[in-house]
């Protein structure tokens, strides 16, 4: 399953973590690939690439080698983490752009569904799509909606009164 939020995520942390590698920045090694992990959870990526995986793992094996080694086994490699090709950088990934994004669309706060749409969107746009999707649709017949929050490429929240 390829999620292009994800892929693009991992090549960044791919550059930056072999980057702070080369300049000994340890520190910043360990923030590079948590914030890879977040962005996974942020764009709700059930799945990822086996290859994004293995590849930060690859990264994670130098200060995490028994762990990394242990999960790497799980994946049947035939070699041994520390002596596979170290993850390299796709030619054209600068150059790749999101084709869509996810919007959480909320009701008095709670997230009822997650809406794609193509980045550029205004918020009358967005607006009227999430409340085309046929369960916000639902929700909202009868309803007065009191205010509409809106946060850019996020979410957006109607406040109904109940």
């Amino acid at each position: 399953m390829e999620n292009e939020a994800v892929r693009i995520s991992y090549y960044e942390m791919v550059k930056k973590v072999d980057n702070y590698y080369q300049n000994t920045k340890l520190n910043l090694v360990v923030s590079s690939l948590m914030i890879f992990i977040n962005k996974c959870y942020k764009v709700e990526a059930k799945f990822m690439r086996t290859e994004y995986f293995l590849g930060f793992l690859k990264l994670l094996s130098p200060l995490a080698p028994h762990l990394s080694e242990e999960l790497w086994n799980h994946f049947h490699q035939e070699k041994s983490i520390s002596k596979s090709e170290w993850p390299q950088i796709k030619e054209d990934w600068p150059n790749t752009r999101l084709t869509q994004i996810n919007i959480a669309v909320q009701i008095n706060g709670q997230k009822k569904v997650v809406i794609s749409v193509s980045p550029g969107k205004n918020q009358k746009e967005i607006e009227e799509l999430a409340q085309n999707d046929p369960k916000i649709k639902k929700i909202l017949i009868g309803q007065k909606i009191i205010k509409i929050v809106y946060i850019a490429n996020k979410l957006i929240n109607f406040v109904i009164k109940t």
